[in-house]
């Protein structure tokens, strides 16, 4: 019987040093040393060219000596430059996708690999600890290569990385976040629980204290402390510059709660995209229209220079050529304002997505036949209906597609349909909010004629 007892001891101390030991120091080298390149079938093969757009490889290296390989796409006399950078196990072809919207925008843009992915050097992912280094070294390589402002777009991995880099450097204009995690510890726990239902194994390994002991080995196995990587505290430095969160509705890995705190601490000024979907880093695929009107919008909150003025190559060629010459010097002193309106098109949203008002506008066929003062009335009262209260700017919007219905405003309802789909609206939500208006238009119409009938003491059935 001793023997037994032995050997069950021996297989409890050998179950131990399996689910407290080798588990720990096995997931944590996953997570940092080995190097897992994801094959990429989406955007395999595709670089700047592909789109037609003109490239240069580049290479920098990043303050602690390693060196980073990337794509310089320039956009000729650009508003500055975005730096993009991809998440975990992937290169920069992730983002390459992303090129031809901001190339058509203006902007330079400089996809690289992060350390210890693609063709740049390192040995150790860490989370955006040493990585905010890299998009360091990229912000300043951007900066050397052309004049404007520099803003950092990132996914997951990247999206940590960007705004750990975003909160220690104040010259960073603006920020896109794309599914992050809110800190390590944070998404070391939820991804052991994650694991423990992946592998068979993991069954028997308890999420406590093994999350704990994976994130002191990542710190060990990294060189870096662990407790740095905190992308929460890190939104909080952002200092009222325009901030963009992005997530998918169903993703299992970031959950969609994480894009609202880090917006809740990154400020006012900062938004909120949620896009219908279960994947992971996926948004941009899953919901471009409502993506790109959302970066769009965050900029324009506070545009780090005046927006180039592009006109169809009809509207150029009945220009005179003196006229073109003056538009010509005049468009870098063109300040923000709405877009012009074609005549007799009301303009509806006296106010910008963060709650601040517009001036009052100045194209005929919006508001011109109203007194300015009790204009800036209405542009006040419109503005606070929109700053931050019991009902999120969701469900105000929403709201507002059945209010636009019911007054018939058609400009209201186009622009309330995008903004709800801007702040995280499904397409089945705002179809329930339409056919809902349809049922008490309907029930209206219904009142009405029971008013009559009882009015006129008839009844037709």
């Amino acid at each position: 019987m001793k023997w037994l007892k032995r050997i069950g001891l021996a297989v409890i101390a050998l179950l131990a040093v399996f689910v407290f030991g080798w588990a720990p120091y096995f997931l944590a080298g996953i997570a940092t040393t080995r190097k897992f390149p994801y094959k990429d079938k989406e955007n395999e093969g595709l670089t700047p060219r592909s789109f037609e757009l003109p490239y240069e490889d580049v290479a920098f290296t990043a303050p602690d000596g390693v060196p980073l390989k990337g794509w310089w796409v320039p956009a000729g006399e650009s508003r500055g430059t975005v730096v993009l950078v991809h998440g975990l196990n992937r290169s920069r072809v992730e983002m390459v996708k992303k090129v031809p919207f901001l190339h058509k925008l203006g902007w330079n843009t400089l996809l690289f690999d992060l350390r210890h992915h693609g063709d740049s050097g390192g040995n150790a992912s860490t989370f955006g600890f040493f990585e905010k280094q890299d998009v360091h070294a990229a912000t300043a390589f951007a900066r050397s290569r052309a004049p404007g402002p520099v803003v950092l777009w990132g996914v997951s991995l990247g999206g940590a990385s960007v705004t750990l880099a975003a909160a220690e450097d104040p010259g960073v204009a603006a920020l896109i976040c794309d599914s992050s995690y809110r800190s390590l510890r944070d998404t070391v726990a939820h991804h052991v629980s994650l694991f423990r239902g992946f592998r068979w194994w993991m069954r028997i390994v308890p999420s406590w204290p093994v999350a704990s002991e994976v994130v002191y080995w990542i710190g060990r196995r990294g060189g870096f402390d662990p407790d740095a990587v905190d992308i929460r505290d890190a939104a909080a430095h952002m200092a009222g510059r325009p901030c963009l969160f992005v997530c998918n509705s169903e993703d299992r890995r970031m959950p969609s709660d994480i894009a609202f705190e880090l917006k809740a601490a990154a400020g006012p000024q900062a938004q909120v995209l949620v896009v219908p979907g279960k994947s992971h880093g996926g948004a941009y695929r899953d919901g471009t229209a409502a993506y790109e009107t959302a970066v769009t919008s965050c900029w324009e909150q506070r545009p780090p220079r005046p927006p180039c003025v592009r006109r169809s190559a009809d509207e150029e060629t009945s220009m005179s050529e003196p006229i073109r010459k003056k538009k010509r010097a005049t468009v870098g002193a063109v300040t923000k304002r709405s877009a012009p309106a074609p005549r007799g098109r009301h303009v509806p949203f006296p106010e910008e997505d963060n709650g601040a008002a517009q001036k009052a506008p100045e194209q005929i066929g919006s508001y011109s036949m109203v007194d300015p003062r009790f204009r800036e009335i209405y542009f006040e009262f419109y503005k606070a209906t929109y700053r931050p209260s019991v009902l999120d700017r969701k469900t105000k919007e929403l709201v507002a597609i059945s209010a636009s219905l019911a007054a018939k405003c058609q400009g209201c309802l186009e622009g309330h349909i995008k903004k709800a789909l801007k702040f995280g609206a499904t397409r089945e939500e705002i179809s329930e909010t339409i056919a809902i208006a349809m049922g008490v238009n309907a029930a209206a119409i219904v009142d009405l004629t029971d008013i009559a009938a009882e009015n006129l003491e008839i009844k037709l059935f």
